[in-house]
């Protein structure tokens, strides 16, 4: 992503920007005693609406003004100055500041500190040549596998890490002390948000305890005219660039732009995890997935945001939260209004979630070499319907990588929940992704007896009573089951006995049992995935209903029909049954 380092006008431009449109009116700026005129050092009134900013990060900016100032009025201080809320509603928000209050609210937001990091392989600057540690160390580490201890000699660094402010005071507490989720939002604006040296200066000035000019710069941005525009870099606003591919220049109002200084307390990060196409296993990487709510209601978000906070989870995956590891970007979004949701339903009742938020937006980025990228961009409307089911599917607890970013790319197309795996089926090794994993057989055998639960409930909840089950997903899910326990029966005279569930003393003919079934369902499955069309529906009536199937006449109506219309969707089902039952 270009334009990531900071334009900032020097003084010079500055005044000349002011002398050039002195005497045109300050909408939204009002001096003391409520006239239009600023003493140089305030106290002013600023007032923000949400229907006047121009995007959902301006308006996400705002919440994290105002979460900040609120924050700031517990906190202790020499000098507090003035920074103050007078009026907070739903859609618009009035505050008081003055130079001080601005200076305190800049420092908070860029407040830092020096730490100590410990490397195992030394760093290097751009030509090459190795940076001089403060010292090296030799520190036991022991080995996950084997659990012996080795001595390895680690590089110490000092690195200046951003505090956070009102982030830390909402970190979820833990038995151990560990602060997961703060750290990786440091994580994040360090690689993304300020992932060039030049953007880190505002932090390292703090660290250092040095004098700094944003809040002068700040200041005249507020106190200067309204219409006043200057450059908008990417160090502010994700996707910003020096230019745009039409050649002209990203700007934006400077008093708008005051309030991108606070995005990032109102942003959520999350870490996509990459599953390999080829055998199904999946890692962390591929950058930082950023998500800015686009606020409809200030008052009631900046209310319940720091709540949800708090109560997010603290299981660790990695040296992650797990809770912020993701399959896909947009399952951030989802996971947000999750958890806003379960908020203000548990406080305001029937209330839904799009009273509260416009929609959320989602950046994907990375950082490659000395550039941020940015790998992809969507904006996700709120849907109650769409957050109760996926709620519902992270419930299920699938264990497959593979098969949950299936279940939520269908979710997020408003899609059945099966399509896409016959793809999946045709395109990765079946050893190690589809039939020949237990997580996903498991899985496949679970998103089965969920789908007929659900339905059933609600056919009870229509008329009272459950009518014959006469659904294609059902049927396939029953034909696949027979067939596989038919020929266990005839062809190695296996039957499945209820005592095994609970004793050990068969194992062995319990073992025989299982890897029997894996052989019938696996050879019919191969057998499956290599036909398509007539092929397939010649297979599935000369094979699979080969054995008793115990259908009615109207169960075999509704087969036909599927074979004769919609063979790709019977074969899609007839492929996960079979996984589901083996």
């Amino acid at each position: 992503m270009k334009g990531q380092g900071r334009t900032k006008a020097s003084r010079a431009e500055r005044g000349g920007e002011e002398a050039a449109s002195k005497g045109k009116p300050r909408a939204g700026v009002r001096g003391q005693e409520g006239t239009d005129e600023v003493a140089p050092e305030g106290p002013i009134e600023l007032t923000y609406s949400l229907a006047e900013l121009p995007s959902a990060q301006h308006r996400a900016g705002l919440a994290g003004l105002v979460m900040l100032v609120a924050w700031l009025a517990r906190q202790p201080a020499k000098e507090r100055g003035i920074c103050s809320i007078t009026r907070l509603e739903a859609g618009r928000v009035s505050l008081r500041l003055d130079l001080t209050g601005v200076k305190r609210l800049l420092d908070a937001m860029y407040d830092a500190s020096h730490e100590e990091v410990a490397v195992q392989t030394p760093w290097k600057r751009r030509g090459g040549e190795l940076v001089e540690p403060l010292r090296v160390e030799e520190r036991e580490v022991q080995d996950p596998k084997s659990g012996t201890s080795k001595k390895k000699k680690f590089h110490i660094y000092p690195v200046v890490v951003p505090r956070g402010a009102f982030l830390v005071d909402h970190e979820p507490p833990t038995a151990n002390g560990t602060t997961l989720w703060i750290k990786l939002w440091r994580d994040m604006v360090w690689a993304i948000l300020r992932g060039i040296p030049t953007q880190r200066l505002p932090f390292e000035a703090r660290a250092e305890e040095r004098a700094t000019t944003e809040h002068l710069d700040a200041w005249a941005d507020l106190t200067g005219p309204a219409d006043k525009a200057i450059k908008l870099p990417g160090t502010y606003f994700i996707g910003a660039q020096e230019r745009s591919a039409e050649n002209v220049g990203f700007r934006d109002l400077a008093r708008q732009q005051f309030l991108l200084h606070f995005l990032p307390i109102a942003l959520q990060v999350y870490v996509p995890r990459v599953v390999s196409i080829v055998d199904g296993t999946s890692e962390s990487g591929g950058g930082y997935v950023i998500v800015v709510p686009d606020v409809a209601d200030l008052a009631t978000f900046c209310d319940e945001l720091p709540r949800v906070l708090k109560e997010r989870e603290t299981d660790v995956a990695g040296f992650r939260p797990r809770a912020a590891v993701i399959l896909l970007p947009a399952e951030g979004a989802l996971d947000m209004a999750r958890r806003l949701k379960a908020r203000i339903a548990s406080q305001e009742g029937r209330r839904s979630t799009a009273d509260l938020l416009v929609a959320l937006e989602v950046y994907h980025l990375e950082k490659q070499g000395n550039s941020v990228r940015l790998l992809g961009a969507w904006r996700l409307d709120l849907e109650d319907e769409i957050l109760d089911e996926y709620t519902h599917l992270r419930g299920m607890r699938l264990r497959s990588d593979s098969f949950k970013r299936q279940r939520l790319l269908n979710l997020l197309d408003r899609a059945p929940w099966y399509r896409g795996f016959d793809r999946i089926a045709e395109t990765t090794s079946y050893k190690e992704v589809t039939i020949g994993s237990k997580s996903f057989r498991h899985d496949a055998r679970l998103s089965f007896e969920v789908a007929q639960k659900n339905r059933e409930a609600t056919m009870q909840q229509r008329d009272g009573k459950a009518p014959e089950r006469l659904d294609i997903e059902e049927i396939v899910y029953s034909v696949a089951r027979t067939y596989v326990s038919q020929k266990l029966s005839t062809k190695y005279g296996l039957e499945w006995k209820g005592e095994w569930k609970d004793s050990k003393a068969d194992d062995a003919r319990k073992s025989e049992y299982n890897a029997k079934k894996e052989k019938i369902a696996k050879e019919a499955f191969l057998a499956v995935r290599s036909r398509s069309g007539a092929a397939f529906a010649s297979y599935f009536v000369g094979s699979l209903c080969s054995v008793p199937q115990y259908l009615s006449k109207a169960r075999y109506e509704v087969v036909a029909h599927a074979l004769a219309k919609e063979p790709d969707r019977v074969r899609t089902l007839t492929l996960l049954a079979l996984s589901a039952a083996g």
